[in-house]
């Protein structure tokens, strides 16, 4: 059974006899596997909580004044009713829990005067969500701020291609969703990379819904990434941080909607090209 204790600073997790410690900074979540030594001192005060935290995360003991200002942020977190909203640097953003039956976290930039306006009353914060998940507010003549909001933030543009189209221009709109595909995609990044049972594995996440009207430039920027991935592999950048004594190298891709029927002719592909080297393709669709 796993048992939860909650001390404040940090949380602990226990489970037949292993521990995991986390805590929140700002927007981030940290969880480290914890043995029982380090947990009766991080138990004895704040104080060495704090260095055994910064143990966990740094990989070293705290020198000198590394302590200053450790784990503290300028990160403000506004609480509302059933949602947080951070801000950071003059940027705003909004999560919750999506409350279907995945109950994901979902977070989604937003304005100044959206935050205002979601902090107002439980209807306006409806209302906002609304609008971040379609695109649409429930109320109308909107067009000139939903224009300007969406250039700043595309990847909403495919929450509601439809109705977002109307907004802008063929050649505006067609630029705004190659970007939204790209932000949302992350083209040039590796998502994640660990070892997993001696094999090198690349975790790459596609969240993107897969749509007739955005397929060709989705299956385009996904080759992308997949490319870059293998480009990351071939070139051996991994080395430095994990060796390079491994059984075999896997790119795994994780889709959150499951793909059109070219995109899996294109992962066929994929996997019938990478047959001959010593890199191979895990696909993993949603359930």
């Amino acid at each position: 059974m796993i048992k939860f204790h909650d001390y404040g600073l940090y949380s602990i997790f226990e489970d037949d006899g292993k521990f995991d410690i986390s805590w929140i900074r700002g927007k981030e979540h940290l969880s480290f596997p914890i043995t029982e030594n380090l947990l009766k001192k991080a138990q004895l005060s704040d104080t060495d909580a704090l260095e055994v935290m910064f143990y966990l995360e740094k990989g070293h003991w705290p020198k000198n004044d590394e302590m200053k200002h450790y784990n503290e942020t300028d990160i403000i977190t506004h609480k509302g009713n059933g949602f947080i909203i951070y801000e950071e640097n003059g940027t705003y953003e909004m999560r919750w829990q999506s409350g279907d039956l995945t109950n994901r976290e979902v977070s989604y930039p937003v304005t100044k005067e959206l935050m205002e306006k979601a902090l107002k009353s439980d209807k306006d914060a409806e209302e906002v969500m609304r609008y971040l998940t379609t695109g649409l507010w429930i109320t109308p003549q909107q067009s000139k701020s939903d224009r300007d909001f969406l250039r700043k933030y595309p990847e909403l543009i495919l929450k509601n291609l439809s109705e977002n189209s109307k907004l802008f221009s063929k050649e505006e709109f067609s630029q705004l969703v190659e970007k939204a595909i790209e932000n949302e995609l992350r083209t040039q990044n590796i998502d994640s990379i660990g070892i997993i049972a001696n094999h090198l594995e690349l975790l790459l996440v596609d969240p993107i819904r897969w749509q007739t009207e955005t397929e060709d430039l989705h299956l385009l920027k996904l080759q992308e990434k997949i490319n870059n991935y293998i480009h990351f592999i071939e070139t051996k950048q991994y080395v430095k941080k994990y060796g390079d004594n491994f059984d075999k190298k896997v790119i795994n891709i994780t889709f959150q909607y499951a793909p059109s029927d070219n995109g899996l002719a294109f992962l066929a592909q994929v996997q019938k090209v990478l047959q001959s080297t010593d890199m191979s393709l895990k696909v993993v669709l949603p359930e």
